[in-house]
């Protein structure tokens, strides 16, 4: 998932987890079967296979002071 640090890292996956996606409320899942998004709950769902919550790295507090880019 490349370095963004607000998604989970491969690396940090479960051996059988093949997919891996994000709830509408910030919540990372790992999924080893397809998972549908369900639009009216904003969940994704999965009626076969494992799951398992999927962390995601924190940032340090300090380091995160970004000043605003000219033009925007």
């Amino acid at each position: 998932m490349g370095d963004d640090p607000r998604k989970p890292k491969w690396g940090s996956a479960p051996y059988w987890a093949k997919f891996v996606a994000m709830d509408e409320n910030g919540r990372w899942m790992w999924y080893e079967g397809y998972p549908e998004f369900d639009r009216e709950s904003g969940l994704w769902n999965c009626d076969h296979g494992r799951l398992q919550e999927a962390y995601v790295e924190q940032l340090e507090a300090s380091e995160t002071l970004e000043g605003r880019p000219e033009g925007q």
